[in-house]
Order: C-alpha cells, then structure tokens, then sequence
C-alpha cells in the first residue's frame, strides 16, 4: 500500500515566487530554482509557459488552473532565437503579469547568459552590455541565431517511439513528431502491447497515409524489447529515441541529429521541461528529479568531464534521460542492444537508458548534452504514481551498478574506486535533505525518499530476477521474439 507524505493531508504551495534571484529573507538562491514554499495553505499550481526573447514581450495572463485553484505563479522557460536560456519563476501579484515585471525578472536572473548568447551570435560585446536593459529587453532581439545547430545535409534520421497502452498520449507525441523540420526522417512506432488493439486502430485510422510513419509489434512487454525490435526496424544509422508522453518541439530531432556531424559524437541527450505542474506530485517531481539538466551544453568522454566529480564516470544523473536520446548506431560494437532485464517493464524498472550512457563512455566513445534539442515531458500527477517512479529509479541505479560490476570486468576496478564516493553521497545531507529540500514545495517528502532508498536496496536482486526473466522469454519466444 502506498503511504502517503506527511504533508499530503495540508499539502503546502509554492508561495513567494514574486523574485527572480532571492529568497524572502535575502537569501540567494540558485539560478533557476524556485522559492521556498510557503508553510502553510492548500498547494496551489504553477503555470507553465515558453517565451522567446526574439519577440517583443508582452503581459502574461494568468490562465485557469486544470483543479481550477488559481495559478500562485509562473514557471517561464526563456528562449532566445530557439535557443533555451533559462528558467525563471515569478508570482502573480493579480491576473495579470506586466511585461516589464516579467523582463526586470528575466534581467536579473538569466542577464549574463542572455548576453553571453547575443555576443556569439556576432554583437560586439560592448554593445550587447550597453544595450542590455529590462527596456531592451521587453522590445525583443530580432535577427538568426549563429549558435542554432541544424540537421546533417543527405542523413536519414529513425525516431523509435515505444509505447504501451496510451491511445490518449500517442497522437500528442505523434503529432509532435511529424511537425519536424528535419528534412528526412522516420517514425518506427513500437506497439509493446501488440494483444490491445487500440494502438494499431490508432495509426491505421488516423496516420495510414503517412509513409514516415512504421508500426512494429513487440510482444515481449519491457522497455527495453520495445527499443530494441525499433533499433532492429529503424533503416538509419542515427537513432534517436523519445516517450509516448514527451512532447518535441520541430528542431528537436534535427539539433539533436546535428551533433553527430562530429565522428567522435556516439550518443546525444537533449532538454526535457514539464509540460505542466498542476499537482504537487508534479512540483516534487520536476523539483527533485525532473529530466532538466540545464541549458549549457556539455560534452562528456572518459578522459574529460565538464565538471570535477568525485564519482564520474557514474555521476549518472547529469547526462540526461532516455526520454530524449539519439544514438549512432554503426559507433556502438556489433549485435549492441539495450539490456533487457533492465528498464521499465522489467523487475529492475529502469536503467536501461543509463546503461547505455556508460557502454558509449567506457568504450570511449564521447556523449553530448544539447539543451537545443528540447521537448516537454508530462509528469505523473498522482502520488501512487511518483511513489513507484521513484522506488523504480531506485532500482533501476543499483540494478544498472550491479549489472556493470558483474558483467564488465574491465570495469570494476573502476566501478570499486567510485563506490566509497557514491556511498558518502548516498548518505551525505545534500542527499537526504540538502538538495531536494531547497528546491521543493515543501520539505521533500521522507516517504520518497524512503521509496527511493528501498529501490537501491532491492537493485541487485531485481537486475538478477530480470536476467532469469530475460532468460524464460528467449526459451518461449526466440532470440529475435518472434
């Protein structure tokens, strides 16, 4: 049975989103984070909106909630010429957020990154800082990005989209999809639950004419058999990979494509902000594990880190998420294939995607992060929901560590090395407290992180159960699942 937080009963709201860079009391706080919630009242959502700086600004309205509870504040993600800048949070004072309010926030937030960005798309430096002003600003950059990646002239790109059961999410996802800009591309749809017809009805009836569009039964239920028949049916060498609940945005494949113009690129991860955070489950989730991972690009390879980290190359967290990943097929060794006794769908519950980030690093090969490619992710609203998500997140981790000290010997002298490291962080304050509780509405709830903390526990064992499991299915179905 899931327990419920503590603070589910009263639940508390995100109150006092009124600045862009200090806590109530004249704390500062990290760029992008939201404020510390107030500690008492009923929670109360966020409106979640994207603005783009080439245009003029103008007043945000505060819209209707879906519980139809007020909106407390406003979750904006910047762009500028396409491109993600930041995040800002400011509250509502009234139904209406002014644009130079919403501009005095952006400046005194995302200031120097704004100008960082105008300066490489070719303004003299000095000109970007003089002219740089809320007043600038609410009157828009007009003009072409320098920094804008575009797709790889003459390579066909494979999007393998998994799903099960969701006939309500697909067409957004689909939809979505299709609206790419990317000049030669295919949609390989995996149907992981092959016996429900309503996926099948669903293409056939409203995608039929679409050639960019391939349906492929997968019976074998798991994340991982599903990416794995679309990696087999995809006719590209790069592949990219999203979620039946993510949204892409148009340039989201060709940006993420683009990276692998550079032959030394094996995989690629991109930007994935929340569609919306109606429910507090929602806020707790984007707040302490949500799929963002910041709007600086960064590259990653076993001899360089963009960061010194004491657990790298198994800072796992940092690289993205498999909700928006792209890979080269032809760079990885012959007959590669996701692991399936790891992943949703498994007793695992996950690690599939973080597996492979390891196989690119450990076969030195190198891993993008491209913020450019960006796309919205709906998070569960329910508390049943995170509660598992978070107990399969869990898992999945120490599955995936267990799996890698077990089956890659050249590894675990290194994997041993990170262990003491990985166990401090586990057992240090930023994990229990530190940095999950600046962030969230509310003290992030113990029952979370007691679902968390019991999913590492049951890792080993599930990633053992999902090899047995892995095992019985080939008996049954074949090598291929046929």
């Amino acid at each position: 049975m899931n327990t419920p937080p503590e603070s589910a009963a009263a639940p508390l709201k995100p109150a006092e989103l009124m600045s862009a860079g200090s806590l109530g009391d004249g704390r500062r706080r990290q760029p992008g984070a939201p404020l510390a919630p107030a500690a008492t009242g009923a929670f109360e959502p966020i409106q979640v909106v994207t603005i783009d700086l080439a245009e003029p600004l103008e007043a945000l309205e505060r819209l209707p909630s879906t519980s139809g509870v007020p909106y407390c504040g406003v979750r904006v993600l910047v762009l500028l010429h396409d491109i993600p800048i930041g995040v800002v949070w400011v509250g509502f004072d009234s139904d209406k957020l002014s644009a130079p309010t919403l501009a005095e926030a952006i400046c005194a937030e995302l200031g120097d990154h704004l100008m960082d960005h105008l300066i490489r798309d070719g303004v003299d430096p000095e000109t970007a800082r003089s002219a740089f002003d809320p007043e600038a600003l609410a009157l828009g950059f007009p003009g072409t990005c320098a920094a804008v990646p575009s797709a790889l002239p003459g390579v066909r790109a494979s999007v393998v989209l998994a799903t099960r059961g969701r006939p309500a999410s697909l067409p957004h996802a689909l939809d979505a999809l299709l609206r790419s800009d990317h000049p030669d591309f295919e949609i390989v749809v995996v149907d992981n639950s092959p016996y429900d017809l309503r996926t099948a009805t669903l293409i056939h009836e409203q995608y039929a004419d679409d050639p960019r569009i391939k349906l492929v039964p997968e019976p074998r239920p798991g994340l991982s058999y599903a990416r794995n028949r679309g990696l087999n049916a995809a006719e590209g060498d790069i592949i990219a990979f999203t979620d039946d609940d993510v949204v892409v945005q148009p340039s989201w494949l060709s940006r993420i494509s683009a990276e692998f113009a550079d032959p030394a690129v094996t995989c690629v991860t991109g930007l994935v902000e929340p569609v919306e955070l109606e429910s507090l489950w929602q806020w707790w989730f984007e707040c302490a594990a949500g799929f963002g991972r910041g709007t600086e690009r960064r590259v990653y390879h076993l001899t360089a880190s963009p960061a010194a980290s004491p657990l790298f190359p198994y800072e796992l967290g940092s690289y993205g998420t498999g909700a928006s990943m792209a890979l080269r097929k032809s760079a990885l060794p012959p007959g590669w294939a996701f692991d399936e006794a790891l992943g949703a769908g498994s007793p695992a519950a996950g690690g599939e995607d973080l597996d492979l980030f390891l196989d690119v690093l450990t076969l030195s090969g190198t891993l993008v992060y491209q913020p450019a490619a960006f796309s919205f992710h709906r998070h569960r609203a329910d508390g049943a929901g995170l509660s598992a998500q978070m107990r399969g997140y869990g898992r999945g981790l120490t599955a995936l560590l267990a799996k890698r000290l077990l089956t890659r010997p050249q590894e675990r002298a290194l994997l041993l090395k990170k262990a003491a490291a990985g166990v401090r962080h586990v057992l240090g304050p930023e994990f229990r407290t530190g940095a999950k509780d600046t962030v969230a509405a509310a003290p992030y709830p113990r029952a979370l992180r007691i679902q968390e903390a019991l999913g590492m526990l049951q890792g080993p064992a599930t990633y053992l159960m999902g090899v047995r499991r892995a095992r019985r299915l080939r008996k049954v179905w074949g090598p291929g699942g046929r």
